[in-house]
């Protein structure tokens, strides 16, 4: 794993995307905190045993002791006062929304804060580019007017592992947020006002800040936010992050996760906190997933000392640089003990093992991982995960086509890549398999006995020279009708690319896998050719590497045809080869293919395969067609069917013929076409005739009644689908692509 250099590329070009992000809305509660060491503190606190000094100091040191952060609330009325004067501490900004817009702010990414105590003290914690509203104005924390009565400060005890506390050894470094009273939220209505007018170009919105509400007033600070959250998501705001906090009273936690986080899109939590709001068995993943199914969430993410972790809906390669991001600032501000910009890696960080995959899949959710610099001895523990929370929104608020994720991130032998609209080697690929406007019209020719079958009635007269002639005059004759074409490497590629019977201008696919399957027929596992691999057909010049999938999740082989992609995503992302994958869905043991439950079941099959598929970093899906078209109601069940396949990827995606005649074929290439299909890439159906006629004279019609198919397959593709022609603005190229890419580039 190259963590390290991972997280030096994305420091560079973090101050770039945060001076063109779009602001991001903070709230609802902003106070001031009181921080003192508890080595320092212990003592004091426990010089007189019985007094309520002492009782908070046993609270105190138990928490150290087991390296437990968080937040509690004592019930001790006299408890500031007493704090003031006998202890010294340094004063600091409070609140998980004011946190992650200091963050921003100094990064040079706009925020707004709400804010109702505006006290000179409380403003003169705040960086000058956080901005607040003020009236009907936008104004800077140190131009906005004072006011306000002021709050209680928020007392926090920091504890360093390796530094004793009385007579305890702290294992880990953390702190304990001490509170001796409820507060409300920040009452701010020009911020309700003024971030509703924002929220159409804002990149996210934050919701924190509830766990120290008094119970009388929840209810009420539940429907104002609810309220204000809708506002966002209705002026078109689509990232409403939901940040939980530690909850010192689990019943206000539990009121408060139920009505507010069905309004957000986005929850986040600490390890501790996700224990402690979903107790028992399970790993954090599969908890996070279930919060985000309970809840109608599109991200669940999970922070801990040296990892994070993300159930995601979304772009998952735009999720991990969020983590990342997120994971750089929080130990940028551990190192240095205040909130600083990242220069690189913080000096003495080290790399945890990773406990999860970079990458998964489970339950329709993407699983995003990565490695944190751990600082084992920070300078400050304070706000670290507010801070993550900011460089995660700075990223996943970042308009689409802005990111330039990374090229590749191992993890036992998995890999994410860069997506093919940013690694140029792929972009390149991709730009010789399309059409000049960005439309798939390939031919499929990898067919191997199949194909043999139809060149004589004895396919045993067959032999390689005659199978390599049939396909060189098919190559020939369809070249100027086509973008691409999938060749195999057995009787294909060599004799196309020798004999100049397939033009430079044409684009070269080729499959990886042989013939048939490894196991038994209800336990398919893809079956690769001997001698045959992408680097070598990286080194004949192929644009494209297809894979043909056999997956059904529920067989006992599942698992491993899941690796099966995932290592090949690895090992192209390593070659810039953009990876093209056809999941076929085959009947397990006891099921009839021909009863309408099975075909039923084949549909869902294929666009849960389609979804999934995506998920593991492919680059493009070649699929089978998800219905019937024979009759009208089949038509449009068929339509919905590709549609729901179509909102679940990130990539293109082709529709593939699978023999049928070719009037079917012509209309499956329309509906998928109009569900957002790219394209087609079919075989039998276009040149099977062109390949099993014999006569001399028929063959040639044959083959121009197949160039004739493949002309009109292309005008109902550019009348109907989707042209894949992604490109990025100047100023985004400049952000995709710093100075000097290419030396960090395939390293």
């Amino acid at each position: 794993m190259r963590w390290e250099q991972r997280y030096r590329d994305l420091s560079v070009r973090l101050p770039h995307l945060a001076a063109t992000a779009p602001p991001t809305l903070c709230g609802l509660t902003t106070c001031i905190d009181a921080c003192i060491p508890l080595h320092r503190a212990w003592p004091v606190l426990a010089a007189e045993p019985g007094s309520p000094a002492a009782m908070l100091a046993a609270q105190l040191l138990h928490r150290a002791a087991e390296g437990i952060g968080g937040e509690i609330l004592v019930d001790w009325p006299d408890g500031p006062a007493w704090i003031d004067r006998h202890l010294t501490s340094a004063p600091g900004l409070g609140g998980t929304g004011a946190q992650a817009a200091q963050a921003l702010a100094l990064l040079g990414a706009p925020a707004l804060l709400a804010l109702g105590d505006r006290t000179p003290a409380q403003l003169g914690l705040l960086h000058p580019g956080v901005r607040l509203a003020e009236g009907d104005r936008i104004v800077s924390a140190h131009e906005a007017r004072p006011g306000g009565g002021g709050k209680p400060a928020h007392v926090i005890f920091e504890f360093t592992a390796g530094t004793p506390v009385g007579p305890a050894m702290p294992r880990r470094s953390s702190r304990t947020i001490v509170r001796f009273a409820d507060e409300a939220l920040d009452h701010d209505p020009d911020f309700w006002r003024a971030s509703i007018g924002l929220a159409p170009e804002a990149g996210a919105g934050i919701l924190s800040g509830f766990n120290g509400l008094p119970p009388e007033a929840v209810d009420a600070a539940i429907r104002s936010a609810t309220d204000l959250a809708d506002g966002w998501r209705a002026a078109g705001l689509g990232l409403i992050h939901h940040e939980l906090g530690d909850y010192p009273r689990a019943a206000l936690r539990d009121r408060v996760v139920a009505g507010l986080t069905p309004h957000a899109t986005s929850f986040g939590l600490s390890l501790s906190e996700l224990e402690a709001l979903s107790p028992g068995p399970g790993d954090p993943g599969a908890k996070a997933r279930a919060l985000g199914d309970r809840f109608g969430l599109t991200r669940v993410c999970i922070h801990a000392d040296g990892w994070a972790l993300a159930a995601t809906r979304g772009d998952p390669m735009a999720e991990l640089e969020a983590l990342m991001a997120g994971c750089l600032l929080a130990a940028t501000r551990a190192a240095a003990g205040v909130p600083a910009n990242p220069d690189g890696i913080p000096p003495g960080a080290v790399f945890p093992p990773l406990p999860f995959p970079v990458w998964d899949h489970r339950d329709g959710w993407a699983m995003v991982a990565c490695a944190a610099p751990y600082i084992e001895r920070p300078a400050a523990t304070i706000g670290l995960g507010d801070t993550f929370l900011a460089g995660c929104l700075l990223m996943l608020g970042q308009p689409p086509g802005i990111l330039s994720t990374l090229t590749s991130v191992e993890e036992d032998s998995t890999m994410v890549s860069l997506p093919a609209a940013r690694d140029p080697g792929k972009i390149r690929s991709l730009q010789r398999v399309t059409s000049a406007d960005g439309f798939f019209v390939i031919c499929a020719l990898d067919h191997l006995s199949d194909f043999q079958e139809l060149l004589a009635p004895d396919p045993d007269t067959v032999d390689y020279a005659m199978t390599i002639a049939a396909k060189i005059e098919l190559v020939r004759a369809l070249s100027p009708e086509v973008s691409a074409f999938l060749l195999d490497p057995r009787y294909g590629l060599a004799p196309a690319l020798a004999s100049r019977a397939l033009p430079g201008s044409v684009g070269l696919m080729a499959s990886i896998e042989d013939e048939g399957y490894n196991g038994a027929a209800a336990a398919r596992e893809t079956r690769f050719r001997a001698g045959w691999g992408t680097r070598k057909m990286k080194a004949m010049g192929v644009d494209t590497c297809k894979l043909l999938w056999f997956y059904r999740p529920e067989s006992a082989v599942a698992d491993h045809q899941r690796q099966v992609v995932r290592d090949l995503v690895a090992e192209c992302a390593s070659l810039s080869l953009p990876l093209v994958v056809e999941p076929i869905w085959y009947p397990l043991p006891g099921e009839d293919p021909s009863s309408a439950a099975w075909k039923a079941k084949r549909i869902e099959g294929i666009v849960a395969s389609a979804h999934e598929a995506n998920g593991y970093g492919v680059d493009m899906l070649k699929v089978e067609f998800p219905g019937d078209v024979s009759t009208e109601e089949g038509r449009a069940a068929a339509l919905d069917a590709c549609r729901r396949l179509d909102g679940g990827i990130s990539v293109p995606w082709v529709i593939l013929s699978a023999g049928v005649g070719y009037a079917d074929f012509r209309t499956q290439v329309e509906i998928a076409c109009k569900a957002g299909a790219s394209g087609f890439l079919a075989g039998r159906s276009i040149w099977r005739d062109a390949a099993s006629t014999h006569d001399p004279a028929k063959k040639a019609a044959a083959q121009k009644d197949a160039a004739g198919r493949l002309a009109e397959l292309a005008a109902i593709t550019r009348k109907h689908g989707r042209p894949y022609v992604p490109a990025l603005e100047p100023a985004a190229i400049a952000q995709a692509y710093p100075e000097f890419w290419y030396a960090g580039w395939q390293n």
